[in-house]
């Protein structure tokens, strides 16, 4: 449901700077849960009340390069 590559490439761009991932995926996150834009991407609402929160676990550079790996795996 999102746009191909988006969260890949949030993860890689992110391994290096973990503080902005953690930002940018609580944006990813509000968008998911309103339905709205992320950057130039419209993101659909995902329905559920999964992401209506926008609770975001705090990663670092050891743990994106984990969740990068698992996610070229798609």
């Amino acid at each position: 449901m999102l746009p191909n590559n988006l969260f890949t490439d949030l993860v890689t761009g992110g391994i290096s700077k973990p503080n902005l991932f953690n930002n940018q995926i609580r944006g990813l996150f509000h968008a998911m849960a309103e339905g709205d834009y992320f950057g130039r991407d419209p993101i659909r609402y995902f329905n559920g009340g999964l992401f209506d929160n926008a609770a975001v676990l705090e990663l670092d550079s050891d743990a994106l390069r984990i969740l990068a790996d698992i996610a070229q795996l798609d």
